[in-house]
């Protein structure tokens, strides 16, 4: 199995010497997790002020965002260079990611979404006009109180998938921020929930 973790926009604007390990990745690199959860895991690096993937829509465009193309071409380039080295079951990638990275997440599984098998997105937004194309399962977390990137967005999110009736599980934490990534991704239920989706 391989899994993806994107990182989000802050951890971009640091030096290199920042943990690349955040969320996901530093999760699942703990020795209680490694015999349990056996991913190849594989955390993409954009460079600074770029973004994984933007949505068309203007509205949903982060703020800060500047002329720099979208990465997740690359992403796609490193996947098959794994996929080759490792033989990687091509019925088994996830694709996570926390705030801008669950954005790109997001973005990655409605443009290719032949290539994954589930995907997750915590503190992420995306236009839910641009959502027709998620076909394999997607599991959302948002804090409540969220003030950097409101939880409508993924409410607007989950109202747009099951319009369609693709598979997504949402999660609101109440009373949380931004900030829930390290949450999530230590929690070995999210990773059994995601588990039963992928084996199966």
């Amino acid at each position: 199995m391989l899994l993806l973790f994107l990182r989000n926009l802050f951890e971009n604007l640091r030096d290199e010497c920042a943990s690349s390990f955040r969320y996901a990745a530093e999760a699942l690199a703990r020795p209680e997790f490694r015999n349990k959860y056996p991913f190849f895991v594989m955390v993409p690096i954009a460079p600074k002020r770029a973004f994984w993937a933007t949505p068309k829509d203007k509205a949903y465009q982060m703020k800060r965002n500047i002329p720099y193309p979208d990465h997740l071409l690359q992403v796609i380039s490193g996947i098959n260079d794994i996929k080759d080295k490792y033989q990687i079951d091509d019925k088994k990638i996830i694709m996570t990611g926390h705030s801008m990275g669950a954005s790109g997440a997001i973005g990655a599984l409605e443009r290719y979404p032949d290539i994954f098998t589930a995907g997750i997105a915590s503190s992420g937004s995306w236009s839910p006009q641009e959502i027709s194309h998620i076909t394999v399962p997607l599991f959302i977390f948002h804090g409540t109180k969220d003030r950097a990137i409101p939880v409508l967005n993924s409410v607007n999110i989950e109202i747009a998938v099951k319009a369609q009736n693709l598979p997504i599980s949402v999660e609101y934490l109440k009373g949380k921020g931004h900030g829930i990534g390290s949450l999530v991704y230590s929690n070995p239920r999210v990773w059994n929930d995601v588990l039963k989706v992928v084996v199966d």
